[in-house]
């Protein structure tokens, strides 16, 4: 067998319609009837090519389904971003709500401040301990 002739199986591969010498193109067809031993190279060399071709598809659908996962995740995020700048984290709105909140919990504890005193103090106790202090130390003494 002649070297040129494996070494353009190497090159071009099994088809030998693709091969761009048709001479020795169809002296490879004769020595493909004639010798086992280079039928077999043939075999082996188509075989690799099937097998690069089912490579080859199968990463350009890969490619195209990262492509396809990258622009999901684009649109995601942009979606995202564009909620976020809706809703801005203290609008007008939540403000006075947080507002409204506070006013009313102060109220409330107000509130039950009034309904409920502490059973150790009687009502001018709480009020002295309020404007004059705890009555300890030198801030809440009185000396009269």
């Amino acid at each position: 067998m002649d070297d040129r002739i494996e070494n353009l199986i190497d090159l071009h591969g099994a088809n030998l319609n693709a091969w761009p010498d048709q001479e020795l193109a169809q002296e490879a067809r004769r020595a493909a009837l004639s010798d086992p031993q280079f039928r077999r190279k043939l075999d082996t060399a188509r075989r690799m090519d099937q097998s690069l071709a089912a490579l080859s598809t199968a990463l350009e659908n890969n490619a195209s389904a990262g492509t396809r996962t990258a622009r999901m995740q684009d649109a995601i995020l942009e979606r995202i971003d564009a909620q976020a700048q809706r809703r801005r984290a203290f609008s007008r709105r939540t403000l006075s709500r947080l507002a409204a909140g506070i006013v009313l919990a102060c109220g409330l504890g107000v509130g039950v401040g009034q309904i409920v005193p502490d059973p150790g103090l009687s009502q001018s106790d709480a009020f002295d301990e309020l404007l004059l202090g705890s009555g300890e130390g030198p801030a809440g003494t009185l000396n009269g």
